[in-house]
């Protein structure tokens, strides 16, 4: 069993780093979309951290786990 989690890191107002992970991602996903949707996030101000809002998308990583059931 396949498992793929994203995760997109966001830096806030002091250059702190905030991770959003999404887990079960069951589509197909590009660079492209992932960069667009960050930047919507940030553009919406959904996203807070103790030190304020987001200020931008800094990576994003796809996990693709392999699960092996022994029993």
């Amino acid at each position: 069993m396949n498992t793929k989690t994203l995760e997109i890191t966001f830096t806030d107002a002091l250059q702190k780093n905030f991770k959003l992970t999404l887990p079960n991602i069951q589509t197909s996903v590009t660079k492209e979309m992932v960069e667009t949707q960050a930047q919507n996030l940030v553009s919406l101000g959904l996203l807070k951290t103790n030190n304020g809002r987001i200020q931008q998308a800094a990576s994003a990583h796809l996990i693709d786990k392999s699960i092996v059931v022994l029993f």
